[in-house]
């Protein structure tokens, strides 16, 4: 929590009301921003054909989400939270995108939109933003999770992305919330090999949202979401 106060008080030079909401995040307090949802397979395809420079060798059959569809009977949704994923790669993302949104959305002469994991004191404040909201949706979450698991032959995942219908949300998605953080897959968090969140394996409505995954490599059940936050050049 001291920490969460030193964030906010570090960040009080910075006018928030003038800046823009940085793409794909919602703001959940004064200079802190989060994805709406973990980083999806979408957004991993069009990452890896833009970050490389063989734009030949970035075709999807040939990518990390190509190997993924021929991994299970339901993986061929593109709105699916990405996972299989090592660290680096998770932070090799938010620079990527780190470097994207200020060159093509933003830009100021002062400050720069840093894309980044987050740490565990953020993961308290983003379980505290979402979890009123949660506790109105409980019995949809749990059809949906019911629902991801019984069609697949494994556990599988249901996606909720801002790609559906025509580039929007979907039907019902609030634009100032967060999804999938209570279930889908645990998310890493700054910390190597440790994510936090419930996932379709273990989600309680009970339970407790800050439950601890370790992991040692790609994983199946974990994926991430990027926070962001304006910081000085």
């Amino acid at each position: 929590m001291i920490f969460l106060i030193l964030l906010n008080f570090l960040s009080l030079d910075i006018q928030d009301a003038k800046r823009p909401v940085p793409p794909g995040t919602v703001k959940v307090s004064e200079n802190f921003y989060v994805d709406r949802t973990e980083v999806n397979m979408f957004e991993w395809t069009f990452y890896e054909t833009f970050s490389r420079t063989d734009k030949d060798t970035a075709l999807l059959f040939a990518s990390k989400v190509g190997r993924l569809y021929d991994s299970g009977p339901l993986i061929n949704v593109q709105d699916y939270p990405m996972h299989q994923l090592t660290y680096e790669e998770a932070l090799a993302f938010c620079q990527w995108r780190t470097s994207v949104v200020n060159r093509d959305f933003h830009s100021n002469k002062d400050y720069k939109v840093l894309y980044r994991l987050p740490t565990e004191d953020e993961f308290e404040l983003i379980v505290a933003f979402e979890t009123e909201a949660f506790k109105k949706r409980v019995d949809k979450v749990k059809d949906q999770v019911a629902t991801s698991v019984t069609d697949s032959e494994v556990a599988g995942y249901y996606g909720y992305g801002p790609y559906r219908k025509g580039g929007r949300l979907p039907k019902g998605m609030a634009k100032k919330r967060l999804y999938g953080l209570f279930s889908n897959a645990a998310e890493m968090s700054s910390e190597k090999g440790i994510a936090f969140g419930m996932t379709n394996l273990n989600f309680d409505p009970n339970g407790d949202p800050l439950i601890q995954t370790t992991y040692d490599g790609p994983s199946k059940w974990v994926g991430f979401r990027c926070v962001a936050e304006y910081v000085k050049k």
